[in-house]
């Protein structure tokens, strides 16, 4: 018996990684406005000033951290004397791990593990990018993770904070802070002195609209499938968005839907309305 045979006969996936959630769009809209504003606030580097630190706020699936991913594309890609560096703080929220993440885009290797303190591997950043004279933009993605008890910023945040907007009173090197947050909570909670030396803008990301659902994923339908998926599909998944205002669950419903497209002789409308009835 053949297990697989009936999804690779009948492939309704022309590209089923742009249904990921951690995906990448190639284009992505209605956003264009925020990305100019963090463009703006990171330019003065261009022309050799001091970037505008700032917060980027906003409820979660609101293209946060894919905005500041993309602007560090194309950082990456045309201005080689910036090195941005987008570290998610869920996973990386102790000052070893966090500059571990900065060594490794600035030296191109791994933080060593051990034989090295978190002073050290400070010390050899800031030593490389004197060398090469490179500006340093960091994103600290789900900041909020850096936060301590009682809504207090942990001496981790503090102190990072502090030693990152402090830098060019030992070395000769440009820094950008841009915390990507879900609660404004994380500004206000630290030491007067942090305070005094990390002043930032706000960048506030509003939830996505109906319509601006609806040109979303249609768009990312017709570069994930193969098969146009029908209209009467589109607008219950985005009835169903709307109401949750979380767009990465469609992304969940969308490739369920096309495994069972690839399963069944089921139509489009009774497949979907399935897959909602359960997600209810």
């Amino acid at each position: 018996m053949t297990y697989f045979k009936k999804y690779t006969e009948k492939n309704v996936f022309k590209n089923i990684k742009y249904l990921n959630p951690q995906c990448i769009p190639r284009e992505f809209h209605h956003r264009e406005n925020e990305m100019e504003t963090i463009a703006s606030y990171i330019a003065p580097i261009l022309y050799g000033g001091v970037p505008n630190h700032a917060v980027i706020i906003g409820d979660n699936a609101t293209g946060k951290t894919t905005a500041i991913q993309k602007l560090f594309q194309e950082i990456t890609e045309t201005i080689p004397d910036i090195i941005p560096v987008y570290i998610n703080c869920r996973k990386h929220n102790t000052p070893y791990t966090i500059y571990g993440q900065i060594y490794k885009k600035v030296l191109n290797t791994e933080a060593p593990h051990f034989g090295s303190s978190t002073r050290n591997i400070f010390k050899k950043i800031m030593k490389e990018l004197t060398k090469t004279n490179k500006a340093l933009i960091i994103a600290l993605d789900d900041a909020n993770y850096l936060l301590g008890s009682k809504n207090t910023a942990s001496p981790t945040a503090q102190n990072i904070i502090r030693e990152l907007t402090r830098v060019n009173e030992s070395y000769n090197i440009i820094v950008g802070i841009y915390p990507i947050i879900t609660s404004q909570e994380f500004k206000y909670q630290f030491e007067q002195e942090v305070n005094t030396l990390f002043t930032p803008r706000e960048v506030y990301f509003k939830p996505y609209n109906r319509e601006q659902y609806t040109h979303i994923i249609k768009e990312r339908c017709n570069i994930a499938f193969n098969i146009p998926i029908q209209e009467e599909v589109i607008e219950l998944i985005v009835e169903k968005i709307t109401k949750t205002k979380n767009i990465r669950l469609a992304w969940d419903i969308l490739r369920e839907f096309g495994i069972k497209l690839n399963e069944t002789n089921q139509t489009q409308t009774e497949i979907i309305t399935k897959i909602l009835k359960k997600e209810l």
